[in-house]
């Protein structure tokens, strides 16, 4: 499914100048359910998302593409316990926002970027797809030396290639927060 791509380009390695768009490779998606709408057309995925994409898997609780007239995906939106992977990165936060017009994700709650040893947070990240770069508002953190024995190695396998797990193996960063109160 092409609406899943765009989110995985943010956290996958840029891909090389000589590359035609297109060429990513196949994306491997599973989920609880699926719901296709028109007018507007969007789609969702709802429950256990799971998604892969060369050395890249995505996971979250919601996915909603978000289509024009024509079915061109304009935006894709992953929420509640958005967590991404690839061998030498993980990221997470509570709502993921990626508009294709701006080639911009927008991460809100809590969201984090482990890159190697180094942790980077702040209240909003936005990371520019085409360029790799980071934007952090209110940044905090902390940075360490790479141990090149360490970096340089890939995060264990999370899943088997020919399938995709039913739950998310993603590792947190942090701890999973616990559910607000509810109101009397």
């Amino acid at each position: 499914m092409s609406f899943v791509f765009a989110l995985l380009v943010v956290v996958a390695p840029p891909a090389a100048k000589t590359s035609a768009p297109g060429q990513q490779g196949p994306i491997d998606y599973r989920c609880d359910g699926m719901q296709i709408f028109s007018k507007p057309n969007r789609v969702e995925c709802k429950g256990n998302v799971v998604v892969r994409r060369r050395d890249v898997l995505l996971c979250c609780d919601y996915f909603e593409g978000i289509a024009d007239d024509q079915w061109q995906w304009q935006k894709f939106i992953c929420k509640n316990d958005v967590r991404a992977q690839r061998p030498d990165e993980l990221v997470e936060s509570d709502e993921a926002v990626f508009e294709l017009g701006s080639s911009s994700l927008l991460l809100t709650g809590r969201p984090r970027l482990q890159r190697g040893q180094s942790l980077l947070a702040g209240s909003r990240i936005v990371v520019d797809v085409n360029t790799n770069e980071a934007h952090i508002e209110n940044p905090r953190g902390r940075i360490e030396q790479a141990d090149t024995k360490l970096d340089k190695k890939p995060l264990a396998p999370q899943v088997d290639e020919k399938q995709l797990p039913a739950t998310c193996p993603v590792p947190r960063i942090m701890p999973a927060r616990e559910p607000a109160p509810r109101k009397p």
